[in-house]
């Protein structure tokens, strides 16, 4: 059996050990591979992105898919370079893997990527280049658009539907608590992991967790949606 995980930086282990993650706990627990394509910074549409890209390659068993906050878009920038050379879509991910016995992608595809979050959003305030402008605009204008968030939704389930006919098993879930519209509309776990460890496990103010956290995130959160599906 190969385990899959998607997500962001929470997924990743921001400012841990690639032993410290979820990801690795599961695999110590039940003593299959397990490997981590958390991604920091991304989004949700960038995650379903990997894990298309990342389907054929890995040939999982199992898909546990952490969805990130819905205030960032992850923006593919090569447009330029695949329109000169006419290489538009690349039939092969381009993987790179952390060396040792826990797996963890550092990259998935070779198109350069510009992350528009909160963060990036504050430090182009005061900027005229055009990336910046475009940050602003796409912060202000499309990322909380109905629009954008109901496309989202769309991609969420359409993945969910190609996991269940590719007989793939899948488990998503929340970090934080989704809005009662989103949750509502989506087939996933509906408790969020921040809601399951509580307070005493961040390693910063950015919600990221510690070793301890994620140890009891996986064997006591992430290990039951595993017995339900299988």
């Amino acid at each position: 059996m190969t385990i899959l995980t998607v997500g962001c930086s929470w997924t990743w282990g921001y400012g841990l050990q690639p032993s410290e993650t979820y990801s690795a706990h599961l695999q110590d627990f039940l003593g299959v591979n397990v490997i981590n394509a958390g991604t920091c910074g991304t989004d949700i549409k960038q995650s379903i992105y990997s894990t298309y890209q990342l389907l054929d390659h890995i040939q999982p068993s199992i898909v546990i898919f952490q969805l990130t906050t819905f205030d960032r878009i992850t923006l593919g920038v090569s447009g330029k370079k695949n329109f000169v050379d006419q290489n538009y879509i690349v039939n092969k991910p381009n993987l790179y893997f952390c060396n040792g016995e826990y797996e963890r992608l550092n990259g998935i595809g070779d198109s350069e990527k510009h992350l528009v979050t909160i963060g990036s959003y504050t430090e182009c305030l005061d900027n005229t280049d055009s990336k910046s402008i475009s940050t602003k605009f796409l912060m202000e204008n499309v990322i909380f658009d109905e629009y954008t968030l109901s496309n989202t939704l769309i991609d969420i389930t359409l993945l969910q539907s190609h996991l269940k006919m590719q007989g793939i098993n899948y488990a998503f879930f929340p970090w934080f608590d989704l809005p009662n519209e989103l949750d509502n509309k989506l087939n996933i776990h509906h408790k969020s992991a921040i809601d399951f460890l509580g307070d005493e496990f961040f390693i910063d103010k950015g919600y990221h967790i510690s070793n301890a956290g994620n140890k009891k995130l996986a064997i006591e959160f992430i290990y039951p949606m595993i017995e339900e599906v299988l």
